[in-house]
């Protein structure tokens, strides 16, 4: 029974480390979970259980986060203009990107940029 339980485990970390491999192949486009999960062999819910109960988020909030870092460290070491950030990494509209970093940060991207990105 152990045994089994720690196979189980395993498994499971096997594939949160899968799906964070994923996550970085893939966050600049920002990818339905299902999309990620299909290479996994699981499904968008088992894959959510797994990132709930190890990483204590949602398997979007881990690409979320992901993107939310590669955004950080755009605005922070780049000259890019915030609308070319949000079109690398996905985001259709600006104005939908500048949300989503807000509400991420509590910061626009061009207020955190100007106070020297969270440092």
């Amino acid at each position: 029974m152990i045994a089994t339980v720690a196979a189980g485990e395993g498994r499971a970390l096997q594939h949160l480390a899968r799906y964070r491999e994923q996550v970085e192949r893939h966050y600049r486009r920002q990818p339905p979970v299902a999309e990620l999960a299909a290479p996994l062999g699981i499904t968008p819910t088992q894959l959510n259980r797994l990132c709930r109960r190890h990483l204590h988020c949602s398997a979007l909030a881990v690409l979320h986060q992901r993107v939310l870092l590669e955004a950080k460290r755009e605005l922070g070491y780049t000259n890019l203009m915030v609308r070319q950030i949000a079109d690398g990494l996905g985001f259709a509209d600006p104005a939908y990107f500048t949300r989503f970093f807000l509400k991420h940060t509590g910061r626009a991207p061009t207020e955190w940029r100007e106070h020297g990105g969270g440092r």
